[in-house]
Order: C-alpha cells, then sequence, then structure tokens
C-alpha cells in the first residue's frame, strides 16, 4: 500500500485516474466520507453510474445528482451559488485594494463536488451545462469549493474538466 497526500486546503482540485476496476469509486467514497465528516461542507455527488450514491446512503449535507436530468440540474445549482460568491468576491476587491480570499470563502459552507465515472457525466449533460461543469472545475479555489473527479486515464484529454483537475 502507498500512501498518498493530499492537502485539500493547498490543492482544491483533484483527479484520481487509473484503468477500470483502478478503485477509483472507492477513493471517491473515502474522500466523501472524510468530507461529510465535518459539518460545514456540503458534499455534491455528480455521478455517471450511480455506483458512490448506492455505497454513501443519505446525509443531511450529502447532494446526489444522476442520470441526465439530476446532473444537468445539480450543475446549474452549483453554477449559480458559485456565480453569486465570484459576484461578491468581485464587490468586495471593488471595495478594497487588498481581499483575504480564504477569509472570503470561509463565510460559506464549502462546496465539495465529487465526480464519479467522469466521462458518463460529461456524456449526459447538455452541452451548456458541461461548459459550466469545466469553469466550474476551473474557478473553484477562491470560492470555497473543491473538486475531485474520478476518470479513466484514456479519458483525460477528451474531456476540458479533466483536464482542469490535473
Amino acid at each position: 500500500i502507498k500512501p498518498v497526500y493530499l492537502d485539500l486546503m493547498g490543492q482544491n482540485r483533484m483527479l484520481i485516474s487509473g484503468e477500470s476496476a483502478s478503485q477509483s469509486t472507492t477513493a471517491l467514497k473515502a474522500m466523501a466520507q472524510l468530507l461529510l465528516s465535518r459539518e460545514d461542507n456540503h458534499v455534491w455527488i455528480l455521478d455517471g453510474d450511480g455506483a458512490l450514491a448506492r455505497e454513501l446512503g443519505d446525509h443531511p449535507n450529502l447532494f446526489y445528482a444522476g442520470g441526465a436530468d439530476g446532473l444537468n440540474s445539480a450543475v446549474k445549482e452549483l453554477y449559480d451559488q458559485l456565480s453569486q460568491r465570484d459576484e461578491a468576491l468581485k464587490d468586495l476587491e471593488d471595495l478594497t485594494d487588498t481581499v483575504d480570499t480564504e477569509a472570503f470563502a470561509r463565510q460559506y459552507p464549502q462546496i465539495c463536488i465529487l465526480i464519479n465515472q467522469m466521462h458518463q457525466v460529461m456524456e449526459q449533460l447538455p452541452e451548456e451545462q458541461a461548459k459550466n461543469l469545466v469553469l466550474l472545475c476551473a474557478a473553484s479555489g477562491s470560492l470555497g469549493a473543491i473538486v475531485l473527479g474520478a476518470a479513466k486515464a484514456a479519458d483525460i484529454g477528451r474531456y476540458m474538466c479533466a483536464e482542469n483537475l490535473t
């Protein structure tokens, strides 16, 4: 067993990659359980095949999205939430010369977005929401969000979302 060091405060996005049966869903499940142990985390599971949600069960701060309609709604909601934070951050930046983005982000619950079976998620999203998911992956840090994704190694180059997590 090889230990892995993850600094979710320092690096707010990460991609777990491997071939089929590489246990990436198991790794995301462990991360979700860890993140759910803190009351101030809101964990969003975008699940291409439903495996992760079935294993996690119910939790008051767990939001699950699967299937085309559920994924579409979840990405729209996440994009709206982070857009509101982005507008508030820009307003704050207009008022002062220096902004402590970490202090700003701590004013909100941390949003933790876990994307399981990324290729299936991206294929089920309409083009606009797929683009929004790419933007979420790229802009998450200063807005109090972390994004963890699982994808097959062959899919990394196919989806900009995966590239934004590396």
